[in-house]
């Protein structure tokens, strides 16, 4: 995966953010999204562009161009009040969180043209100081849920009128993952430090700090219908958590060649 292999190669912020250069030919895929309102596939990369691509046909649809740093996680949704239009929320390699505004462009555009979307960012905050590694939409709170390797995560209201909420302290390293519990509402985190936390979200504390894996956490899965939580690490090693007691209900490992691994980055 992206950030696994990015992590283990020691690679710095500097070449994800304004200074560094991608490639122009062949770029590194770092996250993409399926649109639900369209049925398109949303593609983030080193060029550090948004391309929307037709899923029938395999061709470039419409593009977001204006994307400062390389995006690394991305979510995409229908909102309640509008069913006309579709929202990106973007996290990426300069610590930002974006949100767009994408339709379906009013005129009919030429055959072969780019230029089937209209977007429109709708706010851009610099809430981390790395990288955002996983980003999700909570409906239940109507906010943008953003983790980051600066070890904190952040709630940002999608209509801008709640300040700012930041989950931070208990990571002692960069958070890989995060995850929305509907039923039981609270945040799921893994990161750097082996941790697994469950977060409340209103009060901004934790609800439990799972330990049991020997490496870092590279993917949550929130399983609200089994009541689980379902934790991988880089050392292919998954564990199944019962959210009710927060104890492990099951531990597997994946036998897999040994240069294999579990990527982490989100995307939701």
């Amino acid at each position: 995966g992206f950030l696994g292999g990015m992590t283990g190669g020691g690679h710095g912020l500097g070449g994800m953010g304004g200074g560094g250069h991608a490639p122009t030919s062949i770029a590194w895929v770092t996250c993409a999204k399926y649109l639900p309102l369209t049925q398109k596939l949303a593609v983030g990369s080193f060029q550090r562009s948004i391309k929307i691509f037709d899923l029938a046909s395999y061709e470039l649809y419409g593009q977001i161009p204006d994307v400062d740093d390389v995006p690394l996680a991305m979510d995409a949704w229908i909102p309640a009040r509008r069913r006309d239009v579709e929202f990106i929320s973007i996290g990426d390699g300069g610590g930002h969180v974006r949100l767009f505004e994408l339709k379906q462009s009013a005129h009919e555009s030429k055959k072969g043209s780019h230029d089937q979307f209209v977007d429109r960012c709708c706010w851009s905050y610099k809430h981390h100081l790395d990288w955002v590694t996983s980003i999700c939409y909570v409906e239940d709170m109507n906010c943008v849920v953003a983790g980051s390797l600066d070890r904190t995560i952040s709630l940002t209201d999608i209509e801008e009128r709640v300040t700012v909420k930041k989950l931070t302290d208990h990571h002692t390293k960069g958070v890989t993952s995060i995850g929305w519990s509907s039923i039981y509402k609270f945040v799921a985190s893994g990161g750097l430090d082996r941790k697994l936390i469950l977060w409340n979200p209103f009060s901004q504390k934790p609800l439990a700090i799972l330990n049991g894996h020997n490496a870092a956490i590279s993917q949550v899965i929130v399983n609200d219908r089994d009541n689980q939580v379902i934790s991988l690490s880089q050392d292919r090693n998954i564990k199944i958590w019962d959210i009710r007691n927060h104890k492990v209900v099951q531990s597997i490992t994946d036998k897999l060649p040994s240069n294999a691994a579990y990527g982490g980055g989100g995307g939701g």
